[in-house]
């Protein structure tokens, strides 16, 4: 609920680094549809040498793997299922699933 006799309006703000100063941003006005407010864009320069990756594989079948998925099964099993009637309730559920996945792959 706004206060009466104000007109609000959305202010887009782009921080770059000194090393993207040769990076060229642009405001859309044909993007602004009936607002006032018209979207300020900016291309990122990202290719696949900026993207660092590894890439981790369990040999099939090997005893490795059976235990990765045995501790994927308890864990996804242990976790409460039944509670969700809210948004935050399968937002929980998805934090959950999200830090045991960051923990199994990314921090072993």
């Amino acid at each position: 609920m706004g206060l009466q006799g104000v007109k609000y309006s959305v202010i887009d703000l782009i921080f770059l680094g000194m090393s993207c100063a040769q990076v060229l941003h642009r405001i859309e006005p044909d993007l602004r549809w009936s607002s006032d407010y018209a979207p300020l864009l900016v291309d990122l320069p990202i290719s696949s040498e900026n993207i660092r990756f590894s890439r981790t594989v369990l040999k099939r079948d090997s005893d490795e793997e059976n235990n990765f998925l045995s501790s994927v099964t308890m864990r996804l099993c242990a976790l409460n299922f039944s509670r969700l009637d809210f948004v935050d309730d399968l937002n929980s559920l998805s934090t959950a699933v999200f830090f045991f996945f960051v923990q199994k792959f990314i921090i072993q």
